[in-house]
């Protein structure tokens, strides 16, 4: 197996990823997720990627997440075709809405995929770095629904198939214990 390990990031990106984490480790006090004893969240994403979602919280305003499932559905086929795994720590910097019933958080975080083209036993292996951002509307009852968008920054690409830089979105739901 052949990797390739893709140049220098543009100055750019580089600046997008340096104020993504600079805000991730500002003090947030969005208080959405309003049960602290609910901190483990599992549910559904469709989109990119498309699977289980688990979504664990340490704190109100922070979470690791991780998604397990296919990254793309395949248009000339129509099947599920990639496998994919991510990877990401999350910060909810601030609360867009807020009332008794729902909250509404923005969120951003960082972390990194694994995606492997066709089936996991070919050779066709890639790893990045994952940003997304997005909003959750968060229910008093433990539900949440969440819409975000991704950059994704491929690091290791075996075969050179994709751009250094790809855009994805996600639209999906947990339920919290």
């Amino acid at each position: 197996m052949k990797l390739e390990v893709r140049g220098c990031l543009p100055p750019s990106i580089a600046a997008l990823l340096v104020l993504g984490l600079g805000v991730m480790f500002v003090p947030a006090h969005a208080d959405a997720h309003r049960s602290s004893s609910r901190t483990i969240g599992l549910g559904v994403t469709l989109g990119e990627p498309t699977g289980l979602s688990l979504d664990i919280r340490p704190s109100h305003s922070s979470s690791l997440e991780l998604a397990i499932g296919w990254d793309t559905i395949d248009q000339d086929e129509g099947h599920l075709d990639d496998g994919y795994v991510h990877l990401e720590y999350v910060v909810r910097p601030f609360v867009l809405a807020h009332s008794g019933r729902l909250a509404v958080p923005f969120y951003l975080g960082i972390g990194a995929f694994l995606l492997e083209h066709g089936s996991w036993n070919e050779d066709d292996l890639h790893l990045g770095a994952r940003v997304p951002f997005g909003i959750a509307f968060e229910f008093r009852a433990p539900v949440q629904i969440f819409l975000e968008v991704a950059l994704r920054f491929f690091l290791i690409d075996d075969h050179g198939a994709h751009d250094d830089l790809d855009l994805g979105g996600a639209l999906g739901f947990r339920v919290y214990f």
